[in-house]
């Protein structure tokens, strides 16, 4: 005779206290935790005699363990540096964990904090990628579409979730060491190629996630701008007032300056990133922006694509041989390359011979990684067919009107056409002295919040550069 829900409930209950912490260790994330103690008094009394124990353990099981020595890595790194100061301690040694007691309960709390901002990288990532890749293929099914709103990753397996929370952990120290341009190159060195393949890929997807953030900015200030008009910003023959605040927003700030920009905050951590991304009112948006004289521009080293062009390319040899082996037995491993990775590979050659000018016909890398193609695992790909087509077949069918562009118009040109707009209609002169947008300074002072701890000068370039830094 089976047992009911409430006969179940009961036994769980009147278990010793010994195996309910055992139970509770062997929760898999801290959702499960969360809901097992909101329901049950019992365990919650268990928890809170064994607290550190268990948080640990469900820490542990959460990250996932593979994924928890970069995570106290990452955390480690941010909390060494010492931001604003030339003075970088080295890249700390790869950690080597085998048991969640190892890690002290402070660290631990840290350490979850901070992996919330992580999967919820990972959910955007995978309502972003995954479905356009599932629906160019019509094969997609309940089971395997993301549930974001949820905030699980039941749509992915336990392996694209770790490669995923690899990738951004990887992003985000990338970003922290890089305030001395000679360490990007080291960092990057000590990941394999497909780890390289795996950032490349967030870093595509965090690339859009900041044009978003700019055609909003966009949004928002041509619609407060039409709901206080008539008036214009800068009288004829003047330089428009708000171009050295907002500059990457102008004609002549298209595309480099935005570029420069978008890098700069590839390399303020997962954390600064969250927060521009939350952003919802125009002044705080303008703030981000204000936080851009602070940051200042990048050198061309601290581009991920060409701190790349230093770190050497395989053999041919080398490749050979590892493609032999993938094809005598292909295992799906976290330390392994996916089969797309191969896939790609046999077609095309080495990613990175690609970026320095070997021609691919019908596709490029960059394709490949907008849709994450070395982050899914063999069940996934095998369902969807793709490891039998080519790579420009997957490329031409998954197409691009799915990614997130730049809007055509600078804010400018937009400003500018209004402009017209009413001056035709005879409602502005253009005599008009130019009315200041905002009082950049008043607002930094009261409201630092987006500037943080992370904020440093990267180089003493003006706040009004003559020309590209790239």
């Amino acid at each position: 005779m089976s047992l009911h829900y409430s006969d179940n409930s009961t036994y769980l209950e009147r278990l010793p206290p010994e195996l309910q912490c055992q139970i509770l260790k062997n929760l898999p994330d801290m959702k499960s935790l969360h809901a097992l103690l909101r329901a049950s008094p019992r365990y919650f009394q268990v928890y809170r005699a064994s607290q550190g124990t268990i948080l640990s353990h469900v820490g542990w099981n959460y990250i996932s363990p593979a994924i928890v020595p970069i995570a106290l890595q990452a955390l480690k790194q941010r909390n060494g540096n010492l931001r604003g100061s030339n003075r970088i301690r080295p890249f700390p040694p790869q950690t080597t964990l085998k048991e969640p007691n190892e890690i002290s309960f402070k660290i631990w709390k840290k350490l979850l904090r901070f992996h919330v901002i992580v999967e919820n990288f990972i959910s955007k990532f995978t309502s972003s990628r995954l479905v356009p890749l599932e629906n160019s293929f019509h094969l997609q099914t309940k089971s395997s579409l993301p549930h974001e709103a949820s905030g699980r990753r039941l749509s992915l397996s336990q392996l694209e979730y770790a490669r995923l929370a690899r990738a951004f952990y990887n992003l985000d120290l990338y970003g922290n060491p890089s305030d001395d341009n000679d360490i990007v190159p080291c960092f990057l060195h000590r990941l394999q190629d497909w780890e390289l393949e795996e950032l490349l890929c967030v870093r595509s997807f965090l690339m859009e996630r900041l044009k978003d953030f700019l055609n909003k900015f966009d949004d928002d200030f041509m619609e407060a701008f039409l709901k206080d008009m008539p008036h214009i910003i800068w009288p004829p023959e003047k330089t428009p007032v708000w171009f050295w605040e907002i500059g990457l927003l102008s004609n002549r700030g298209r595309p480099w300056l935005q570029d420069s920009w978008i890098e700069g905050y590839l390399t303020r951590g997962l954390k600064t990133l969250s927060a521009i991304f939350s952003t919802d009112t125009l002044p705080d948006k303008f703030r981000v922006f204000e936080n851009r004289r602070r940051i200042g521009y990048l050198t061309t080293q601290a581009y991920i694509f060409q701190a790349l062009n230093d770190i050497p390319i395989p053999s041919e040899q080398e490749l050979a041989a590892k493609m032999k082996s993938a094809e005598i037995g292909f295992y799906d491993d976290l330390e392994e390359p996916n089969e797309a990775w191969f896939w790609a590979m046999k077609v095309g050659g080495h990613p990175r011979n690609q970026s320095k000018g070997v021609p691919c016909a019908g596709w490029d890398t960059n394709n490949l990684q907008c849709w994450g193609y070395v982050i899914w695992d063999h069940e996934r790909l095998k369902r969807l067919g793709i490891l039998t087509k080519s790579p420009s077949d997957v490329v031409s069918s998954i197409g691009t009107d799915w990614r997130i562009k730049r809007s055509p118009m600078s804010l400018e040109e937009r400003t500018k056409e209004q402009e017209e707009i009413w001056s035709r209609e005879g409602r502005i002169s253009t005599l008009t002295e130019p009315r200041p947008m905002f009082d950049w300074e008043s607002a930094f002072q009261s409201n630092p919040s987006l500037l943080g701890k992370d904020a440093i000068v990267r180089n003493s370039h003006t706040d009004r550069p003559d020309s590209p830094t790239r």
